[in-house]
This record gives C-alpha cells, sequence and structure tokens, in this order.
C-alpha cells in the first residue's frame, strides 16, 4: 500500500475479493481484505476502502466469467459512484 501510495498520492484505492471466489475463498480474503485496509497506515489515510462482491461469477469457459462480467462491472461502478465517491445519478433522457 505505502508503495501505491507514493506513486499515486491523492488515488482512492479500493481493495476488491474476487468476484470468481467460492464461498470459502471469498471468506478467507474478507478477512485479510478487511486486515489490510483496517492496519493504522491505511486507516490514517482515508482513501483505501474494501469492496467485495456479493457473489461467485465463474459460469463461462473454465470458469472464469463469461458475459457475467457486466454484472461485476455493475456493482464495483455503484461501489465507486455511490457509496465512495457520492456522485450523484444524473439521469438521461
Amino acid at each position: 500500500m505505502q508503495t501505491i501510495r507514493t506513486q499515486y498520492p491523492n488515488a482512492q484505492i479500493i481493495c476488491l475479493s474476487s468476484p470468481m471466489a467460492d464461498s470459502s475463498l471469498n471468506a478467507i480474503l474478507q478477512h485479510y481484505i478487511t486486515a489490510v485496509v483496517q492496519n493504522n497506515w491505511c486507516v490514517q489515510d482515508g482513501k483505501i476502502s474494501k469492496y467485495f462482491f456479493k457473489q461467485a461469477y465463474n459460469g463461462g469457459c473454465d470458469n472464469h466469467p463469461d458475459l457475467q462480467q457486466q454484472l461485476i462491472a455493475k456493482q464495483l461502478t455503484d461501489y465507486i459512484a455511490n457509496d465512495l465517491m457520492h456522485w450523484k445519478q444524473i439521469a438521461f433522457h
């Protein structure tokens, strides 16, 4: 984290779980990611957050996401726009 922050001092950093993780791996990832984000240095930074995908997406070829990539992108985009950046949604007509 310190190396990333040195190179990008104003960036929002999001620590992500894997959208392909099964429930047991996801539990481990959530534990470690939470520990990293709660680290003293990270808490003082204020621009480091975490996001855990709501389910596993592995229905494509060789268990990789296929069209599910759109769902993964939507979840992450919604988190960034609404929860992290607090951007107002713009209605297009």
